[in-house]
This record gives structure tokens, C-alpha cells and sequence, in this order.
């Protein structure tokens, strides 16, 4: 989707946290959007950081997703 993932991505470094921004976007902006949708979401420094785990169903990701403004080039 475009999105620049900042969380650790290595071998044993797995997480049911996502650090992410979107380039174009800048993350308070996202973070206010995606609240705004019922997207339960946060700022962390300045990447938008979400939560999905064992109780969010996989309808609820794709929304997340579905919600995410395309990389501004």
C-alpha cells in the first residue's frame, strides 16, 4: 500500500504492534482521520501506531486499510 513500516521486520522481532507512516500524509492528520472512521489508532512520535491482535477480525484490518490515502509522490 505504499506505507513506510518502521517496526522491526526481522527474525525473531514480531510484534502485534505497527509503527507506520504514509509519505504525503503527515501522521497527526492520518491518526485524526482514522479516529474519526472508528479506527482505533495512535501517534507515536510521528508514525501512526495500531494494535491488531487475536480479537480483531480480519474485516476490521481491511477497513483500516481501505481507509489509508494513497503515497503522495
Amino acid at each position: 500500500r505504499g506505507c513506510a513500516v518502521l517496526s522491526p521486520r526481522g527474525p525473531g522481532e514480531g510484534s502485534g504492534i505497527v509503527s507506520f507512516r504514509v509519505p504525503g500524509h503527515p501522521s497527526p492528520a492520518l491518526v485524526a482521520a482514522l479516529r474519526s472512521h472508528g479506527v482505533v489508532v495512535s501517534l507515536c512520535g510521528d508514525a501512526v501506531r495500531v494494535s491488531p491482535h487475536f480479537y480483531n477480525a480480519e474485516a476490521e484490518i481491511d477497513r483500516l486499510l481501505d481507509l489509508l490515502p494513497a503515497p503522495a509522490c
